[in-house]
């Protein structure tokens, strides 16, 4: 497989690009002249293309190309300071976990964790691994993107917060001083369901082993309007959606809990150990062992060696 990436200005004109300055923007995470970039296959038509080895995947910051089924993950060159003027933003990923503070205007979103409409003051929190789709208003959005550590305990999902200029104030001066305000001064924001593909991702993220058809019949839906509606909301199958929830709880279950991996993936639902390892890899590039092992090190302080 090959991709082809075109570079398209904030003015709308498709601008060709160097390689070059593509793999800068990757490895910066960062372009300028508000470039946004796209990734599809080879048969579309590119400016140019390279092959998949060519990715430099290791430094791409947070967001990856991944492939899920018959689609791929677009990766998203976010700055920390976004004006968006698009009506759009198609599913795509983020390795990093980060908040994002609406300064002005609105937009929706529905990716890992549900579908939640924001408008200035509020605030949308994504764990490490999240994929979303973004759905702006005529308006478009301002946004304040900052990357969360990895030791930060939140709820992923929306809050609000009381006054993001202080925010703004505090990321110009320290963009770890603007996280621990903004963690500190976070309010949950009540959930609610707009539709019944709000509920069943509210659902599938509770209980990933949950039947489909069965939820289905007792909401007096026809299981094919149940595929077509959820994806039309959430850009991906209530199947796919369901992967990547068991999967994220796998992940989560593997750091915080001394089971045996086994165990854990019976609990699951997993058909086996190795279907867990595929589903884990799959979500985070790496191994049930490894986040095991990285756990246990953290874990682990220089009183408690022998």
């Amino acid at each position: 497989m090959r991709f082809a990436v075109t570079a398209r200005s904030s003015r709308g004109k498709r601008d060709r690009v160097q390689d070059n300055l593509v793999l800068d923007c990757f490895r910066k995470n960062w372009c300028h002249a508000d470039l946004s970039l796209q990734i599809r296959p080879r048969s579309s038509n590119p400016s140019f293309s390279w092959p998949t080895s060519g990715l430099p995947t290791n430094e791409i910051k947070g967001y990856h190309v991944k492939e899920q089924g018959a689609y791929w993950f677009r990766p998203v060159l976010m700055r920390a300071l976004q004006t968006i003027s698009a009506s759009s933003m198609a599913h795509h990923g983020h390795d990093h976990a980060y908040a994002a503070v609406v300064l002005a205007g609105g937009y929706e979103e529905a990716g890992d964790h549900g579908r939640f409409q924001v408008a200035a003051g509020d605030v949308l929190l994504h764990d490490r691994f999240e994929a979303h789709l973004d759905r702006f208003s005529a308006s478009g959005a301002v946004v304040l993107n900052l990357r969360l550590p990895a030791e930060s305990s939140f709820a992923p999902g929306a809050a609000k917060i009381a006054d993001p200029d202080s925010i703004v104030s505090a990321a110009e001066r320290s963009q770890t001083k603007a996280v621990n305000l903004l963690l500190s001064a976070i309010q949950p924001r009540a959930v609610m369901y707009a539709d019944w593909p709000d509920e069943l991702a509210a659902t599938l993220i509770d209980d990933p082993s949950l039947r489909l058809g069965r939820w289905a019949e007792t909401k007096g839906l026809r299981a094919w309007t149940v595929s077509r509606g959820f994806a039309q909301v959430f850009g991906v199958s209530p199947e796919v959606f369901r992967v990547r929830a068991r999967a994220r709880q796998a992940w989560r279950l593997i750091q915080t809990s001394g089971c045996p991996l086994a165990q854990i993936a019976y609990h699951l639902g997993f058909a086996d150990q190795s279907h867990m390892t595929r589903g884990v890899k799959q979500l985070t590039r790496s191994t049930p062992r490894a986040w095991r092992a990285a756990a246990n090190r953290y874990k682990t302080t220089p009183a408690s060696r022998v």
